[in-house]
């Protein structure tokens, strides 16, 4: 049976050994798409891999980083505020480097981008031309101490009521900001990203480090854009093991801990590459297992394909600057045998400056699809969106 789920409220190349060629959706079996990284929660204590997102820039996440972001992983220590309480707001600020803005609370990782009232003004998600439309948002960078000897996991949700806090675009649940970022003059290290959000209130974002967890609360004004997506009053419940009974009810999935890895990579590689993030793209590929790509050229309308993780970084590098943009319509097992797996991408939309100057300046829909490998940690080897191996009149851009 095939189970199909929408990839707007996502946490989201071909290295071509022989015989790959573009992906059939209709003929896999549906795991998931963007939402399977509300999944991810449950399933991060069976994956080995890093089930997290990453920061809009600056990730040099390897597997080996695997260790140190788990143990980030600690229960949402955020208290629980009833209608009517005053939010609690961090109105500690600091600025500890001249080249940054003021960063809210005292510890050593903070947000910057909140007045001096604890308030983050956001929009909805269709003024700030988010791909995903499911979440408003507001651009947040955030400060780290280049002291901090290994990296940042941020998380959070809503104190006085049911609503999530999610991160970058598409919005996902978790964002990680990794050590090896070149830090500023000041010696702080900056990461760009987005906070997501669906409706006003008193939230809290959960910074851990490897030293300690610390909670930096706010309050968010802004529409509302959508129903809550959890109705749990206490942010830990969502944390606990499902029950060992699960009653299976139409439209329900479920993944493995390896799919979920890999999905997890997949949407945090299709959003850094999405922000221009050379460096939190490649995070996603695999350290131990050889890598490479297949794509279409717009700009020749031609096949590329490569080997190695040099050739990888340098088409990664000319599709950034071409200000390529992918949105994911659908992803499917290709695989369904586990740990080395393959996802199947369909993609509703892909922009690019070549694209544009080829007389589609709203982008276009890809007829190729992008067929997805991993390695053993659900980190990608191989990723395919070109027709390696078929007929190159998918690359054409009419």
């Amino acid at each position: 049976m095939m189970r199909r789920v929408a990839p707007g409220a996502a946490v989201l190349v071909c290295l071509i050994l022989s015989g790959c060629t573009s992906l059939l959706p209709h003929a896999q079996t549906t795991i998931a798409s963007a939402t399977a990284s509300a999944s991810t929660a449950t399933a991060t204590a069976t994956a080995t891999a890093i089930v997290v997102s990453t920061a809009a820039t600056g990730t040099r996440a390897s597997a080996a980083s695997s260790i140190p972001v788990a143990a980030l992983h600690r229960p949402l220590r955020l208290p629980t505020i009833r209608s009517g309480q005053p939010c609690p707001v961090t109105f500690a600020r600091h600025q500890p480097d001249p080249t940054l803005g003021i960063v809210q609370g005292i510890g050593p990782a903070g947000p910057v981008g909140l007045d001096a009232a604890g308030i983050l003004q956001y929009d909805g998600p269709t003024s700030t031309g988010f791909a995903d439309k499911s979440w408003g948002g507001a651009k947040v960078l955030w400060a780290v101490d280049s002291a901090v000897s290994g990296p940042v996991l941020v998380r959070g949700r809503q104190l006085n009521g049911p609503h999530e806090l999610r991160f970058n675009d598409p919005a996902v649940t978790e964002m990680l900001l990794a050590a090896n970022k070149d830090a500023l003059p000041g010696g702080w290290r900056d990461y760009p990203g987005y906070t997501r959000l669906q409706g006003p209130g008193c939230y809290a974002y959960q910074v851990d480090t490897q030293a300690g967890s610390s909670l930096i609360v706010f309050r968010a004004e802004g529409p509302k854009v959508g129903p809550a997506l959890s109705t749990s009053p206490n942010p830990s419940a969502s944390r606990e093991p499902a029950p060992a009974a699960v009653v299976q009810t139409p439209g329900t999935f479920q993944l493995t801990g390896a799919q979920a890895a890999e999905v997890e990579h997949l949407m945090n590689f299709v959003s850094a590459y999405n922000a221009g993030d050379t460096q939190g793209a490649l995070a996603q590929f695999s350290r131990t297992e050889p890598v490479g790509f297949s794509d279409c050229d717009y700009t020749t309308q031609q096949l590329v394909d490569g080997h190695g993780r040099v050739k990888l970084t340098a088409w990664l590098g000319r599709n950034i600057a071409n200000h390529d943009r992918l949105v994911v319509a659908d992803i499917v097992d290709a695989s369904p045998e586990q740990p080395l797996g393959a996802l199947g991408v369909t993609f509703s939309s892909r922009r690019s400056d070549a694209i544009t100057h080829a007389s589609h300046p709203n982008g276009i829909t890809p007829t190729i699809g992008a067929k997805v490998k991993f390695d053993r940690l659900g980190l990608i080897t191989e990723f395919g969106s070109g027709p390696y191996g078929g007929a190159p009149d998918g690359c054409l851009v009419r």
